[in-house]
């Protein structure tokens, strides 16, 4: 696994704080060349020390075993937002697998019960789709380019909108995950290499890079109690039980069935 500006040079443009020069298709000129790309890219400028808090490299494995559970993490997502118990802000950047690379920054507020959300996505150097609230998300600005609608077949504005909640959504679960669960990561610092038995990883960037891996939630996915019942929990822990962990809770009894070793479980009567 290697990360470079040549394999993706967006980061060294999110690094400067500017897109400058973008790959495009030809349908989309007038699209770069208004008053909405300049805001666009003018919003990136001012937002870019908050996509470099953290970045995440997705392993494929990350990926698949979320993907799997998509509809398990959604409910708990919807029922901590729904709690008002925790505030949820997320800022940093995902690289996911075929070079794609999305920018986020999320933030909800419990007492006051509002949020905000700011999104831009690439493939290696080519602007595929941006979502920004602008701290009303009654007015809402999306643009997708035109590739990418004809690809997933995105005509309206209720797609479009459907589209950017359905990738917002999907990285919060990756962050949820990772901050919850004990899910492996390697820590690469700028210009470094970390070698293991099985895999070199590479960060040839200025940026220190996190790569996540999920071995702990492949098996808790693919077990016979997750696909038949059951769901998440922030289980309170620590000192004053001020932590939160993930945990997985059975619905009930099977019969056979033995929890992956690092899974903290419990069972309802």
């Amino acid at each position: 696994m290697k990360i470079s500006y040549r394999n993706y040079p967006i980061l060294e443009k999110l690094q400067k704080g500017k897109l400058g020069e973008m790959v495009m298709n030809s349908l989309d000129l007038d699209f770069f060349v208004s008053p909405e790309y300049n805001i666009l890219n003018s919003t990136l400028m001012k937002n870019a020390k908050h996509f470099l808090e953290e970045i995440n490299v997705i392993s494929n494995s990350f990926e698949e075993a979320c993907s799997k559970s998509d509809n398990k993490l959604l409910d708990l997502l919807f029922d901590i937002l729904s709690s008002k118990e925790f505030d949820l802000s997320y800022s940093g950047t995902f690289i996911l697998s075929g070079g794609y690379i999305y920018f986020l920054r999320y933030k909800f507020e419990k007492k006051t019960e509002t949020y905000s959300a700011l999104l831009y996505w690439f493939q290696k150097n080519m602007l595929i789709g941006y979502y920004n609230t602008d701290n009303d998300p009654n007015n809402a600005i999306t643009w997708f380019c035109d590739d990418y609608k004809r690809m997933y077949n995105i005509e309206t504005e209720v797609q479009t909108t459907e589209e950017a909640y359905s990738t917002i959504f999907r990285l919060i679960l990756f962050k949820l995950f990772k901050t919850y669960a004990e899910v492996e990561t390697k820590e690469l610092k700028a210009h470094s290499v970390l070698r293991e038995v099985d895999c070199k990883y590479v960060n040839d960037t200025q940026l220190p890079i996190t790569y996540l891996d999920s071995k702990w939630f492949t098996n808790l996915v693919k077990s016979d109690a997750f696909n038949v019942r059951g769901h998440f929990r922030l289980h309170a822990c620590g000192k004053g039980l001020q932590d939160h962990k993930l945990i997985w809770i059975n619905e009930y009894t099977k019969s056979g069935y033995t929890a992956p070793t690092r899974m903290l479980s419990q069972t309802n009567h």
